[in-house]
């Protein structure tokens, strides 16, 4: 706490004496009072930096931005968006997803799908994951299709943490089936991670001989089961505690497929 008004001190210091601080020096004050003090004290630094005439860029918006968001003062938020664009900086997909972000946290869902389907908005697959794993927290992932529009026109490329995102959201759900259909029509062919994520979640819902049928399609395509699957399924196995002697049974099976003797 010493340390920041030290700091505020000497940017006073320095505007007495008509110099002006680096843009990369201020974004580092901003980030530490808005932490060490509080947000409203680094929204009322980045406001007297603009009267003062100090340069600013997206990263000054994103950091003071980013920390409203994680209190959820979503209209502050949208203030400052709106500020931004009213001036010569150029949001980043950073400053789109701590926007989407915010939306989503304050359950401003109409409001988030209608943003990220703006024209001009820059998304990616961050963007993306953001949104499903908020919609499913919320139970509307009926209401993705807008996104899904995008991902199957190739505008976004799904990432390792998209699939893995939905393959939990939809285990949680009760959408088994869509989730074992998803991977297994990954275009790249089985990704170990999200091939993991299903094995562990098939264990879970009691679904073994289907994560065994998995396996034996990877294998016969000439795949190579990775350890991290195994890894997955054996900590599946321990989540549920001690078996019966059938789950002992396909426990033995799958390490069988794992020591390649199966």
């Amino acid at each position: 706490f010493g340390y920041v008004e030290e700091a505020l001190r000497q940017l006073e210091i320095m505007v007495t004496m008509g110099l002006q601080p680096t843009v990369v020096g201020l974004n580092i004050l901003l980030d530490y009072v808005a932490q060490d003090l509080d947000m409203w004290a680094g929204k009322e630094v980045l406001e007297r930096c603009q009267e003062l005439g100090f340069v600013v860029d997206v990263v000054t918006y994103n950091t003071v931005m980013d920390h409203f968001c994680k209190k959820r003062k979503w209209l502050r938020v949208l203030k400052l968006f709106t500020d931004l664009l009213k001036k010569p900086i150029t949001p980043n997909v950073q400053t789109c997803n701590i926007f989407i972000s915010c939306l989503c946290r304050a359950g401003k869902f109409q409001f988030a799908k209608f943003v990220f389907s703006s024209k001009g908005f820059m998304a990616d697959t961050v963007t993306c994951n953001i949104l499903i794993h908020a919609f499913y927290e919320a139970g509307k992932e009926d209401e993705l299709g807008f996104l899904f529009a995008d991902v199957n026109a190739g505008k976004i490329a799904p990432d390792t943490i998209t699939y893995n995102t939905l393959v939990d959201c939809l285990f949680r759900s009760g959408r088994r089936a869509e989730a074992v259909n998803l991977i297994r029509h990954i275009d790249d062919g089985y990704p170990v991670e999200p091939v993991a994520r299903l094995a562990y979640w098939l264990v879970r819902s009691g679904n073994v001989r289907e994560a065994l049928r998995l396996f034996d399609d990877m294998l016969e395509k000439g795949l190579l089961l990775d350890s991290r699957i195994f890894a997955n399924v054996i900590k599946a196995f321990c989540r549920k505690g001690p078996g019966e002697c059938t789950e002992m049974l396909q426990l033995c099976s799958v390490l069988d497929r794992m020591l390649g003797i199966g």
